[in-house]
């Protein structure tokens, strides 16, 4: 089974929001498939701890990167590593009520959802379809 799952896939998956939640359960399950991760989360501390839990039995590469930042989409389509999937489990939530919010917090949270989730798979998207 795993090796259909590298067949299909390739040797690497970026995961973004790897670090908790739904991003860190399929950060596991992945790496337990035998694909190689690379890990994307904002938290440096929370980040490191994941990769030591992981790299004692798989391959791993960890970016440290606030998606809520053009500057940081970037530095993460910087890799060398050639992806064959890709997880968006990054996000943001804005509560409340919208008029009392402040503008810089919706915006950030338009950025990380979709702006980010749009750039990230228009990039990797070009080495999937070849």
């Amino acid at each position: 089974m795993s090796s259909n799952f590298i067949s299909k896939y390739g040797n690497w998956a970026l995961i973004t929001g790897a670090t908790s939640g739904i991003g860190a359960e399929l950060t596991s399950q992945i790496a337990a498939k035998g694909i190689n991760v690379v890990l994307v989360a904002r938290k440096e501390k929370e980040l490191a701890e994941h990769a030591i839990s992981i790299e004692e039995r798989y391959g791993v590469k960890t970016i440290s990167a606030d998606l809520s930042t053009n500057e940081r989409v970037k530095k993460v389509t910087q890799i060398s590593k050639k992806i064959g999937l890709l997880v968006l489990a990054a996000g943001l939530e804005v509560n409340g009520a919208f008029e009392k919010n402040s503008i810089e917090k919706e915006l950030q949270t338009i950025q990380l959802n979709v702006v980010a989730t749009l750039a990230l798979t228009h990039h990797f998207s070009k080495g999937m379809v070849e």
